[in-house]
C-alpha cells in the first residue's frame, strides 16, 4: 500500500518478482489518478494474475479520503482494507509510508496486531525526521511501530530514530526510490557547463533560496548555465525576474503534481551532462534525485537535513553544507565549482561507481525481494 501517484512506489512495485509474489497494490492517498508506470497494474490482467488493482478502488478510495479529513481519522478505509485482508488471508500487508499509508492502519492498529496476517513498514524520507516535531504524528508513529513487524528505511539514521520510538524488530536498510540505473556515466566532468537544482518550494523543498543565491552571489555561477527541474509555481516567477536581469543563465522546467515535468530519460540525460546538482531542503531521506545524479557522475550538494551523507564518500561528504543556511549553501557550491579539472573528473568516477551494490536497480530489487522472502518465511 502507497501513494500511487509516486514514482518511488512505482519503481519499488516494479522490482518485486510476479513470479514468486502475488501482489494486490492499494492506494493511499486518495487521489484520482495514478504515475504513468503504474497503469501496467490498473485491471491488470497479466499472464499470471499476479499484480491486481481496481479502478473502482481508486474512485471510492478518492472520495471516502474526503470524508475523513473531515472526521480526521482515516478509519473507513483502515476498515475496508482490513475486512479485505480478512477476506482475501493475506500473509504480508506492508505500508510504503507512513503518513499516508500507515496512517490507515493506525486507527485500528490493535485489531490489525490480533490477525495472522505480518505487518511491514517503510519510513519514507521525513516520515519520523520531521513529523515526530508534532505530538500527533508521535503518536501515530509510535502506534504504528508497535504494531509493525518488519520495518525498512533508507539510512541508519531513520533506523536508530525507529528504535528511539520503541520499535525493537527487524530492521532493513532499502532504497525507497528502487535503485537507478547505472550506466557508463559520460566523462569530461571538467568540461560539463550545467548545474541542475530541485526546484521543489513546498512543506520541506527551499528552492527559493537558491534563486536568492542566483541574485545575491550571481559571480560563484558565472558561465554556467543553472537549469532549475520540477519548478514550484512561486520559484519559476523569481526565476523569471533573473532572466530578465540576465546576469545568470537560468532554465526550468515547471512543477505538475508529483509527476516529473521532463521524463525519466530526460532528467537523467540532464544530469549526465551537468557538474553539480543541488537540492535545498528542510527533511528528506536518501534523496533518490541526488543519487540519480551520483549514478551519472554528477557530484550532489545536498541539505545536510537529508541522510545523504550515508552513501558518500569523504571526499564528496566534505563538499556538503555544514548547515542549511544559504551562506552554507553557496561556500559548498564556490568549492564543488572551483575543483581543478583532474580532481573533478576524480570525484565525478567515484560519486558515478559509488556503492554500486546499495544504489544500482539490480541490486536494489534483489535487496527488495529478500527482504519479502525474509519476512514471510520468518
Amino acid at each position: 500500500m502507497g501513494q500511487l501517484t509516486s514514482v518511488h512506489l512505482a519503481r519499488w512495485i516494479s522490482s518485486i518478482d510476479a513470479n514468486h509474489f502475488e501482489v494486490h497494490l492499494f492506494g493511499s492517498g486518495g487521489n484520482k489518478w495514478i504515475h504513468q508506470e503504474l497503469q501496467i497494474f490498473l485491471n491488470s490482467q497479466l499472464p499470471e494474475g499476479k499484480m491486481v488493482m481496481s479502478q473502482a478502488q481508486l474512485i471510492r478510495d478518492f472520495w471516502l479520503s474526503k470524508i475523513e479529513r473531515l472526521l480526521r481519522s482515516n478509519v473507513i478505509r483502515g476498515f475496508l482494507l482490513l475486512r479485505k485482508v480478512r477476506k482475501q488471508q493475506f500473509e504480508l500487508v506492508h505500508f510504503l509510508d507512513f503518513q499516508t499509508a500507515a496512517s490507515l492502519m493506525a486507527p485500528l492498529a490493535k485489531a490489525w496486531k490480533r490477525e495472522m496476517t505480518k505487518l511491514a513498514v517503510s519510513n519514507w524520507g521525513s516520515d519520523i525526521y520531521w513529523y515526530r516535531r508534532s505530538n500527533r504524528q508521535s503518536k501515530m508513529i509510535r502506534t504504528v511501530l508497535k504494531a509493525a513487524d518488519f520495518y525498512t528505511a533508507e539510512c541508519t539514521r531513520d533506523i536508530a530514530l525507529a528504535r528511539d520510538y520503541g520499535y525493537e524488530g527487524p530492521a532493513v536498510k532499502l532504497l525507497n526510490g528502487g535503485g537507478v540505473k547505472i550506466g557508463s556515466a559520460k566523462s569530461g566532468h571538467g568540461l560539463r557547463r550545467k548545474i541542475v537544482v530541485k526546484g521543489y518550494q513546498d512543506m520541506f523543498g527551499e528552492a527559493e533560496e537558491i534563486v536568492d543565491l542566483l541574485i545575491d552571489s550571481p559571480g560563484s555561477f558565472e558561465g554556467y548555465e543553472v537549469v532549475f527541474v520540477s519548478t514550484a509555481k512561486s520559484v519559476a516567477k523569481k526565476l523569471k525576474e533573473v532572466q530578465r536581469n540576465a546576469q545568470v543563465s537560468v532554465s526550468f522546467s515547471t512543477y505538475q503534481v508529483n509527476r516529473y515535468s521532463l521524463g525519466s530519460a530526460q532528467v537523467t540525460a540532464l544530469l549526465s551532462e551537468a557538474k553539480i546538482f543541488i537540492a535545498k531542503s528542510k527533511s528528506d531521506g536518501a534523496s533518490t534525485m541526488a543519487i540519480e545524479a551520483m549514478a551519472q557522475g554528477c557530484i550532489p550538494i545536498q541539505s545536510p537535513t537529508s541522510c545523504l551523507a550515508e552513501y558518500l564518500t569523504p571526499a564528496i561528504a566534505n563538499l556538503q553544507p555544514s548547515s542549511n543556511t544559504k551562506s552554507d549553501f553557496i561556500i559548498s557550491i564556490e568549492k564543488a565549482l572551483s575543483l581543478a579539472g583532474e580532481e573533478a573528473e576524480v570525484l565525478a568516477f567515484q560519486s558515478a561507481n559509488l556503492a554500486r551494490d546499495a544504489i544500482s536497480r539490480e541490486s536494489t530489487s534483489i535487496n527488495i525481494n529478500n527482504f519479502y522472502l525474509q519476512s514471510l518465511t520468518n
